[in-house]
């Protein structure tokens, strides 16, 4: 079964390669200078149920990036795809994202791992078409595709080192 037809079978996919490592790199980089200037938004402080100890933002690179990676990700999923945002989110000690499904709009959701100090795999779940909850184990610059408005996913709470962290970089499109 190629990429295309597991996709349409079970609503997700994983890919790798996404993003080169200097790409996770500098979008990594990016991240925690808008972090440490104050920029990005502690989600703890506006939505503690759905994202405790994270800070979440966008950059205009993010975005350019969504653009160029859309004709593979159509290519391998054989879907076409309207770029819809991207969003990255920097994930601490008790960070977590519960069982959910994103908005209308948001129909495809691609979630790259940029970059982690954690000392073990932090997994993207979904429960996936034929209703099996799979764990999704994404590699530096890999990513975990799936239908992000008709399947759940979710991360449990992280559990690690005050210090200790995980960049995760989504890009979101529409059905076309």
């Amino acid at each position: 079964m190629n990429q295309s037809e597991f996709f349409a079978k079970h609503g997700y996919a994983y890919i790798k390669n996404v993003l080169t490592p200097e790409q996770c790199d500098n979008f990594s980089k990016i991240m925690l200078d808008m972090k440490n200037s104050n920029i990005l938004r502690y989600e703890g402080a506006v939505d503690s149920y759905h994202y405790k100890e994270s800070y979440g933002g966008n950059h205009n690179d993010f975005e350019a990036a969504l653009r160029e990676v859309t004709p593979r990700m159509e290519e391998e999923l054989g879907v076409k795809l309207k770029p819809a945002n991207s969003f990255a989110r920097i994930y601490y000690n008790g960070g977590t994202l519960p069982p959910h499904r994103d908005r209308q709009g948001l129909d495809y959701t691609l979630s790259i791992t940029l970059s982690s100090t954690l000392s073990f795999e932090w997994p993207l779940w979904c429960t996936d078409k034929l209703g099996n909850q799979v764990p999704i184990f994404i590699h530096k610059g890999d990513g975990g595709m799936m239908l992000g408005t008709s399947m759940d996913h979710w991360r449990t709470p992280l559990v690690c080192d005050p210090e200790q962290y995980a960049i995760q970089m989504f890009m979101h499109w529409s059905f076309s």
